[in-house]
């Protein structure tokens, strides 16, 4: 969240990092409530302000200083004071687990509820990041804005799901949050926990009424795409007995599909455990997003679970190929231990020898060729593997591929 950028300069004045030119801040930022209230006394000015911004009460608050707070406040200090990046009091408080009494008093003195700093992030979406349940309360019932947005299109709900904070989230549903806004960063508060694998969350918000089919963003992620493409299973597990197995996770794509390219071999286990198929994929088999993405231990689990070897996309491209084109040695050798056919081809005849020649992977070529691969096969351009090899500047691998006869 953006209200920690100020807090890092508070943080460096608190550590003696630069020196604090007033007997009053010095005092405010130790806790030292004696050192306070004789300068108060004194005559300080209990608005007085420092680099940054920082003022007694902001730097007090952010310190979880409550005393020193209640010395200010009793002296007058001004609790809407910001510093340099806008933050107020209410919001510097937030860094502290003092929060739930500092929030309280703040408001007390007539802190503006919603006083966002320039990033938009106000004290409700502050506080309900950093889990300070209290606070949070206290805001609410003070009037605070429950959806409102800050610059990165977050809600105070999307925030708490985010962390994982379940109090919070409970809090803010009660107050009327609104569960399935899709927020500018492009997910609902669901997708926020799915993404972190906050599954008392995703049960919360479930057991609320959250719609779990809501696809978000340029690629039309669901909550589901998103656990499972992140690696958490016991969030799919959860997302899958509402929606299904059989459900798109994003455009073109299952939930098998997005953990099979993430190397989620966790969630695969979940699924199949679930009894989804390890072969469907609205466009692909889970299998060739394996191999386009080099995922070894994917593609295993994927065989495993009854995975077909050979199984061909609606274009007609095969696990073996693909990863044969891309050059991943260790996938290439599993996928012929499992009973690949070397031979097949795509519906342009092109074989794994030809996809591996064209894009230059000698290692590959070299295992293919090993294992009886045709270095003369003609596709239907009427080319060979080593007229690939040539056409794209890889030498070595067309003499290795290059015939000897042309019945070879």
């Amino acid at each position: 969240m953006a209200f920690r950028s100020g807090l890092l300069v508070a943080a460096s004045l608190l550590v003696g990092a630069r020196p604090a030119p007033g007997t009053l801040f010095r005092a405010a930022a130790e806790g030292n409530e004696r050192a306070v209230r004789d300068a108060l006394r004194g005559g300080a000015n209990p608005d007085e302000k420092v680099d940054s911004g920082l003022s007694p009460l902001i730097i007090s608050s952010y310190a979880g200083h409550v005393g020193s707070v209640k010395l200010l406040l009793a002296a007058r200090a001004n609790p809407n004071l910001v510093n340099d990046d806008g933050e107020p009091p209410l919001i510097t408080a937030a860094a502290n687990r003092a929060a739930d009494q500092i929030v309280p008093l703040l408001l007390a003195r007539g802190a503006r509820v919603d006083r966002s700093d320039v990033h938009g992030c106000t004290p409700l979406s502050a506080n309900a990041q950093m889990g300070n349940q209290g606070a949070v309360l206290a805001l609410l019932r003070a009037g605070a804005r429950v959806d409102s947005l800050d610059t990165d299109g977050q809600t105070p709900l999307v925030v708490a799901a985010l962390n994982g904070h379940v109090a919070i989230v409970q809090l803010l549903l009660e107050h009327g949050a609104a569960i399935d806004r899709v927020t500018r960063f492009g997910g609902t508060a669901m997708h926020a926990a799915a993404l972190k694998g906050h599954v008392d969350v995703v049960k919360l918000l479930l057991s609320r009424g959250a719609n779990p089919a809501i696809a978000a963003g340029e690629q039309a992620v669901t909550p589901l795409g998103i656990a499972a493409g992140a690696g958490h299973p016991d969030v799919v597990r959860a997302l899958v007995e509402k929606v299904g197995v059989r459900t798109t996770a994003a455009n073109g794509k299952s939930a098998m599909d997005l953990a099979a390219e993430s190397n989620r071999v966790g969630v695969i286990d979940a699924l199949l455990q679930l009894k989804a198929s390890p072969e469907y994929g609205p466009v692909y088999p889970p299998l060739f997003w394996a191999a386009a993405k080099g995922r070894v231990e994917a593609a295993r689990h994927l065989l495993e679970g009854g995975a077909l070897v050979d199984g061909r996309s609606r274009d007609g491209a095969s696990a073996l190929l693909v990863a044969s084109y891309v050059g991943n040695f260790e996938l290439v050798k599993l996928l012929l231990e499992r009973g690949a056919a070397l031979e097949q081809r795509n519906p342009q005849g092109g074989t794994a020898l030809r996809a591996a020649a064209d894009a230059g992977h000698i290692e590959v070529v070299r295992y293919l060729l090993a294992r009886g691969a045709k270095k003369n096969t003609v596709d239907a351009f009427g080319k060979r593997p080593v007229d690939y090899a040539r056409e794209n500047g890889h030498p070595e691998v067309a003499e290795l591929v290059k015939p000897r006869f042309w019945f070879w």
